[in-house]
């Protein structure tokens, strides 16, 4: 356990906090999302790196771009073809359920064809996943829903894949705080966000159903 990188995690994720309440902004969540995602990227290959060598993550790192690549193509068709806005979260309610399942079971396909196959399970797998929140951290400021269901889908992955690998004894018990802590600051602060952008949005509703009247 490095004690040194869990207080560099601890100290982050609690100035992000209340850089966050006192930025009250989507610039100030963004910012605090990037960090944690470039944290978590750090730890993991700080793991990583000492049971394997930097030449094993250099090629993770060209799956994860080639993956957000294929992934940018496809979610650029789909959001130009709809025209949905990102920022009020109501693409799932005005254009149906189907737009949603077609996106996320392609992107599923992609991703577990890459871990399954491809990648080894274990620190590199995780690491995968991490470097391409890293990625879709820096692209939610581009306001595609989108890309908040990509990230939803990784987060979910990311904890199911660091889960698994708990159970089958591949993380050993020494790195749990340093794999655990950072995911967590990455769900609080996204889910925070979250309810940030949905308050806005009612609020924006509110004031446009007030000057109707």
């Amino acid at each position: 356990m490095d004690y040194q990188i869990l207080l560099l995690v601890l100290i982050s994720g609690i100035i992000g906090y209340v850089f966050t309440k006192i930025s009250k902004s989507m610039t100030g969540y963004y910012l605090v999302l990037v960090l944690m995602c470039t944290i978590n990227t750090y730890v993991l290959s700080e793991i990583t790196l000492k049971t394997l060598s930097i030449n094993s993550i250099i090629p993770v790192i060209g799956f994860s771009i080639a993956t957000m690549v294929v992934f940018e193509i496809s979610r650029a068709y789909f959001d130009n073809s709809l025209s949905i806005d990102a920022s009020s979260f109501q693409g799932l309610q005005e254009f149906g359920i189907e737009y949603y399942i077609a996106i996320i079971l392609f992107y599923s396909a992609l991703l577990f064809v890459f871990l399954l196959y491809i990648i080894p399970l274990g620190y590199l797998s995780m690491f995968y996943i991490a470097f391409i929140m890293l990625i879709t951290s820096f692209a939610l400021v581009g306001s595609s829903i989108v890309r908040y269901w990509a990230f939803e889908l990784y987060i979910i992955l990311y904890l199911t894949l660091m889960v698994g690998l708990i159970l089958l004894n591949i993380i050993e018990i020494d790195y749990y705080p340093e794999i655990l802590l950072p995911y967590l600051f990455i769900l609080f602060y996204y889910l925070d966000m979250r309810s940030f952008i949905k308050k806005k949005a009612s609020s924006r509703v509110s004031l446009k159903k007030r000057r109707l009247r």
